[in-house]
């Protein structure tokens, strides 16, 4: 299969700082990092849907939808672990109720989007080897000062701001806001 095409919510300046710390935390202890990924659309941000295309659908209803709701407030909660042999690092993140309706509105546009449901998180780290796990915790406590206990547990530990709505299109290798 081709590269997926993505709308994203894109974070602004303050969490996409935060964001780059906890990647340069992992690669400075020689982890996976999402730091290393060299494309210059490489940015933090929480996926909305991934498929093989992006229907003009789905572009107007996030044009419409999410436009009124951002700038929003979201909370960055513990770590999650993705996969099975190699794992992706993330931490989760938990918008407003009315930030994942809508979200959700914009997914239904989608028919063939890539995973079933929605699971808004911040990528750190992909191709995590297992034996890795309490390494990458143990630099993202040190270097990047943001994962304890409380957030271990999923308690929030900071905020972001969701500012706008980009797509990714793997065919051009270009984003552009919707």
């Amino acid at each position: 299969m081709r590269r997926p095409h993505s709308l994203e919510l894109v974070l602004d300046d303050a969490g996409d700082a935060l964001v780059r710390a906890q990647w340069e935390a992992l690669r400075a202890a020689g982890l996976p990092s999402q730091a290393d990924h060299p494309s210059p659309t490489n940015a933090p941000h929480v996926t909305l849907v991934e498929a093989p295309a992006i229907p003009e659908a789905a572009l107007d209803v996030a044009h419409v939808r999410l436009r009124g709701v951002l700038p929003a407030t979201a909370r960055v909660g513990g770590v999650l672990l993705l996969g099975r042999r190699r794992l992706t690092l993330a931490r989760p993140v938990q918008v407003d109720d009315d930030v994942a309706r809508r979200a959700l509105a914009v997914r239904a546009q989608v028919p063939d989007r890539l995973h079933a449901g929605w699971l808004p998180h911040l990528t750190l780290a992909r191709g995590l080897e297992p034996g890795q796990v309490p390494a990458a915790l143990a630099a993202l406590t040190e270097g990047g000062g943001t994962v304890d206990a409380d957030s271990a547990n999923g308690a929030a530990t900071s905020e972001v701001r969701l500012v706008e709505v980009r797509r990714w299109n793997p065919d051009t290798g270009h984003t552009t806001t919707v």
